[in-house]
């Protein structure tokens, strides 16, 4: 059952590294990033990048249809979709020469979206 407060989120992707899930008090679990392993990786039904921890998960999209890209995230409780007022989700993305870009996200529609353009390499 989702609880009324909001849920809070971290996430941490790593550019060439690892991704990790951590909220709602759950261990993390790692999520291997490296391209050989890339092709083997969960997708959801929006065919993002499915983070879970235990019965919480995000599936992570980058969207850049007639847009600059943009991350759009949805959430999900025991395998059913969370409404994304629901949800407080922070991304760091972590890229090489130890910069770290941080996104913030609101809901829209039936998804989080990012708070800013996912600049290359993405």
């Amino acid at each position: 059952m989702i609880i009324n407060t909001l849920r809070q989120l971290m996430l941490v992707l790593a550019m060439a590294g690892a991704a990790t899930l951590t909220g709602c008090g759950q261990p993390s679990t790692p999520v291997d990033d490296h391209s050989a392993a890339s092709a083997e990786f969960e997708r959801g039904p929006h065919r993002g990048r499915m983070l879970r921890s235990g019965s919480f998960a995000i599936e992570m999209t980058i969207f850049e249809t007639n847009v600059p890209p943009e991350f759009h995230a949805y959430a999900y409780e025991n395998g059913k979709a969370i409404a994304p007022s629901g949800v407080v989700l922070t991304v760091k993305l972590k890229r090489l020469g130890n910069r770290t870009d941080t996104f913030s996200f609101k809901p829209q529609q039936d998804y989080l979206k990012g708070s800013s353009v996912v600049i290359e390499p993405h």
